[in-house]
């Protein structure tokens, strides 16, 4: 339960830029007149006196404390950012705005530093239960890793993984094996003429593929890359938005990883599309697709 807030509204003695005005929604007037820089940070420091600070991406918070004196450097910030991306790592992004809305957390005024501030509250308690819902092999492995450490995050994991589960379910393994049920006994096709029909107005993907519509380039496209790995060499392809370049390579890639038991590497530019690939396209491959195949995510 929250048990006490603080909120300040500050007058810089200086106009705020508009972008700002627009991202938080406060109004110049109410600026004006406002709470004076120095009371305001000297009531923060005396509101976070004793106590643990949990932030979000806190970092440059930290460097403006530190700046106004107000943060001894060997303090440290328990992280939800970091929390976030060691249990929820499929996130399609760990931004505080995103989470918040992916995990259902209210955050009526994002932008607002007590909004903001409640939003990071209610993630670090969804994140504690994530934690605790753990396997509890993996529990183990963890509490070793974060035994000798003390910083927050490590004292974290150690109340968390330590909790009783108020829901434990049956015991559960993850397997990295695709089901099989229902997949075709045949190896993909070598001919790549053949792999491009899987994505034509005839092939079988073309009625499983929801709002299916025939793209002349997103064909050229894969043809050339189904050649291309059949004969070896390398391929540089310029293609606009909306060819479908995803599917354009993984079903090649799939067809050949399948069909000559080998690794087929693919390495996004950004995450976002990282996570796309792994969370939306290949699981929808898996089940459309004829062939079983197995995919793993690799972060550096």
């Amino acid at each position: 339960r929250v048990t006490s807030t603080l909120e300040r509204l500050v007058d810089p003695g200086r106009p705020v830029p508009d972008t700002v005005l627009r991202l938080t929604g406060i109004k110049q007037d109410e600026l004006r007149g406002a709470t004076n820089p120095d009371a305001a940070l000297h009531l923060l420091a005396d509101f976070l006196r004793g106590r643990q600070p949990v932030g979000h991406g806190a970092r440059l918070d930290v460097e403006f404390l530190e700046a106004a004196g107000l943060w001894d450097p060997s303090q440290e910030i328990l992280d939800t950012l970091d929390l976030a991306r060691i249990l929820l790592p499929a996130a399609l992004s760990h931004s505080l705005p995103l989470l918040s809305t992916e995990m259902g957390i209210s955050q009526p005024r994002p932008h607002r530093a007590l909004d903001d501030a409640d939003a990071t509250r209610q993630l670090l308690l969804r994140l504690r239960e994530e934690a605790v819902a753990l396997d509890e092999g993996l529990k183990e492995s963890m509490l070793a890793l974060v035994a000798p450490y003390p910083w927050p995050v490590a004292h974290f994991f150690a109340d968390a993984l330590t909790a009783p589960n108020p829901n434990p379910g049956p015991e559960t393994a993850v397997s990295v094996e695709p089901a099989r049920r229902g997949k075709a006994a045949d190896p993909p096709p070598d001919d790549p003429t053949a792999v491009a029909g899987l994505l034509g107005p005839e092939g079988p993907l073309a009625n499983l593929l929801p709002g299916y519509e025939h793209r002349e380039s997103q064909m050229q496209m894969l043809l050339a890359v189904a050649q291309i790995q059949a004969r070896g060499g390398t391929l540089v392809v310029e293609a606009g938005t909306g060819t479908g370049k995803s599917l354009a390579y993984l079903v090649p890639s799939i067809a050949r990883s399948v069909r000559h038991r080998e690794r087929v590497v693919v390495s996004t530019n950004t995450h976002t599309l990282q996570e796309q690939l792994m969370n939306k396209d290949l699981p929808a491959l898996r089940e459309w697709l004829p062939w079983d195949f197995k995919a793993v995510l690799l972060k550096g």
